[in-house]
């Protein structure tokens, strides 16, 4: 004895579809209006997804321009290099290439100026991800 799918099917062009019901009132084309609040759900908990993570990239072009400016000037005055940070207890040491990062001496968070070059240094990823820790 075969046991019916809870999805209908249909052929077109030899491909098959499957098409799976409403689980509510069990229709094919939902007609309780189920399907329709559960993908306004969805799109509205996509919609918040992306403002949360806009929200946590707080660089504007600005800031991110001026931070490939001081990378570059660095790396063109003195290679790939991190030049450490002794507040940090972090030493000097070569790095590969694309691991430079700027840092904020002192944090926006704590009154500093994003936008002001005298408050930003270069440290590699590694030293700066982790005096967010």
């Amino acid at each position: 004895m075969t046991v019916p799918s809870p999805a209908a099917t249909t052929q077109t062009d030899g491909m098959v579809i499957v098409v799976t019901p409403c689980p509510h009132c069990r229709a094919v084309t939902c007609v309780c209006g189920y399907v329709a609040e559960r993908d306004a759900r969805r799109e509205a908990r996509r919609k918040e997804r992306g403002r949360r993570q806009r929200q946590a990239r707080p660089y504007d072009s600005v800031e991110r321009t001026l931070h490939a400016g001081i990378i570059a000037a660095h790396v063109e005055a003195h290679g790939w290099w991190c030049p450490g940070a002794p507040d940090l207890g972090h030493k000097p040491h070569a790095v590969k290439p694309g691991a430079l990062d700027v840092d904020d001496i002192v944090p926006v968070s704590r009154g500093g100026d994003r936008r002001d070059p005298q408050n930003k240094r270069v440290l590699c990823r590694r030293a700066n991800r982790g005096r967010r820790a």
